[in-house]
């Protein structure tokens, strides 16, 4: 008999955490799943140890393919799914025990095709708070809702990841993430909500990102997939241009973060490319003065930011050093 829900854990060189993420799921409320583990060519212990769990858990199943990065992991997770509701969860993370309870309680409560919750970031475990009180889950009924909601509400914990939702198999019949890209999930994205009837968000953090220096998104040194995040970001406005013209201000705004997140990541860099950095300080610069008074997504903070890096991106890690921003 199948499992109601497929957790797909695309592993990589996490040794230190992976026990931590896969006890989490393990240790779920909601007992009817299947826990695919894919290990991506890890060269540290992390795929001896996803072994030595699955002779303990038979709801595991672990996979080791060569390493082919996050993306080609999730898709050969997908492959292997077996249930009727699809969740992901990142090797280094962990997740409330009552994350899938709930989101799939409120799927068929809502009639929902995604469902999705909170998140929140840490370093060590015992930063985490978890905010439980009694709260409302509601219904996202348009396209134009979701994007809203998703593109704009980073900053409550709500983002468009897949990894804070659980999915009903059939959405992704034809979607697979696409390889060697850093910004995998705001390129499905669009895709993924297209074939929602509708998406539920549950109104509490029950993800919980771990925060690593060393990891993909915490780079120092030049990569051009830094600029991966405008490039979905643009492409992701030219698709709502067309398809959702009432999310125009949310993709605009939205554009106008990857712009602002694209020069973070150079900032820290120890060597950066000065025309490059011009050329996003121009569009965003341009983002900013078409949008500051009409956009109604953009708030104070994402101006003040944004003149911030048109100044001078180096500002960036002095604030941050100083815990301004």
């Amino acid at each position: 008999m199948n499992p109601i829900v497929s957790v797909v854990v695309p592993v990589y060189n996490v040794e230190k955490y992976i026990p931590y993420c896969i006890d989490s799921i393990c240790n779920q409320t909601l007992k009817d799943i299947e826990i695919i583990l894919v290990d991506d060519g890890s060269t540290d212990s992390s795929g001896f140890i996803c072994d030595e769990y699955a002779k303990k858990d038979k709801r595991i199943k672990v996979f080791h393919k060569l390493n082919g990065g996050l993306s080609d992991a999730r898709n050969f997770g997908l492959d292997q799914c077996n249930g009727e509701y699809i969740g992901f969860v990142d090797g280094d993370d962990i997740i409330d025990p009552r994350m899938y309870e709930f989101l799939l309680t409120e799927m068929k409560r809502q009639d929902a095709s995604i469902a999705t919750c909170y998140s929140q970031r840490f370093d060590v475990i015992n930063n985490i708070v978890r905010d439980m009180k009694e709260k409302s889950s509601f219904c996202l009924e348009t396209r134009e809702e979701m994007i809203e909601y998703l593109f704009c509400k980073v900053k409550t914990g709500l983002s468009i990841s897949v990894c804070l939702k659980l999915y009903k198999k059939d959405i992704f019949e034809k979607i697979r993430f696409v390889r060697g890209m850093t910004v995998e999930d705001g390129l499905i994205f669009l895709d993924t909500i297209k074939r929602a009837k509708r998406m539920v968000v549950v109104p509490y953090r029950l993800y919980f990102y771990r925060f690593r220096v060393n990891s993909i998104t915490q780079q120092r040194t030049w990569n051009d997939n830094i600029l991966d995040v405008i490039q979905v970001y643009q492409h992701n406005y030219d698709v709502i241009c067309k398809e959702y013209p009432k999310a125009i201000d949310a993709a605009e705004a939205r554009k106008i973060w990857s712009y602002r997140e694209a020069l973070k990541k150079i900032s820290l860099l120890n060597e950066k490319n000065k025309e490059v950095v011009k050329s996003i300080q121009k569009s965003l610069a341009r983002a900013i003065c078409r949008g500051w008074r009409t956009n109604k997504f953009l708030t104070t903070s994402d101006i003040v930011k944004s003149i911030i890096f048109l100044i001078d991106i180096r500002f960036y890690k002095m604030f941050l050093n100083m815990r301004l921003l």
